[in-house]
């Protein structure tokens, strides 16, 4: 990779936050391979995004922070996704759905009771964990002492009442 003088985007731009299709749109039509300084490099195009997925030993995913499978690179992403993969067959996410869709609803009342303004941040701060801790089969207190943690964040935090029910892992 080379030192650059300017982005070809940011994905922070407000333009590209309101409307992310049509940024999406225009960058594979202007710049398909492009550099930010926020990200680094992008790939628009499905064929190149699929090609660098296969192509291991030139494209690398791996992240600074591991904490998800999807930021690691083969064989250690392997390992990961055999441990996981149980938890989300779909015999397993058939079963969940009802429970998933309860957690989504108590988490997205109080947050859309707040106006509508900066939604999309909110719920990227609260959903995630308590999603994850139901579907590992954790319940009650973990997903309390999940939910003291999420609040730390702007936004954050588990309703009250919203516990874990039940086994949904392996």
């Amino acid at each position: 990779m080379t030192d650059r003088d300017r982005a070809d985007w940011d994905p922070r731009d407000p333009s590209v936050l309101t409307d992310q299709r049509q940024a999406y749109d225009e960058m594979r039509a202007r710049c398909p391979v492009a550099y930010s300084d926020f990200l680094g490099w992008s790939l628009f195009g499905h064929r190149d995004v699929v090609a660098a997925v296969r192509d291991t030993a030139t494209f690398s995913s791996a992240t600074k922070r591991r904490a998800i499978a999807n930021g690691m690179d083969p064989p250690e992403h392997t390992v990961y996704r055999q441990l996981l993969d149980p938890y989300f067959t779909p015999e397993r996410m058939a079963a969940f759905e009802p429970r998933s869709r309860e957690i989504a609803y108590a988490l997205l009342e109080p947050i859309l009771a707040r106006g509508r303004r900066r939604v999309h941040q909110r719920v990227r701060r609260t959903v995630p964990a308590p999603g994850t801790v139901c579907v590992r089969g954790l319940a009650g207190r973990r997903l309390e002492s999940c939910a003291r943690l999420d609040a730390r964040q702007p936004g954050g935090g588990i309703p009250a009442g919203s516990r874990g029910r039940g086994r949904a892992g392996p």
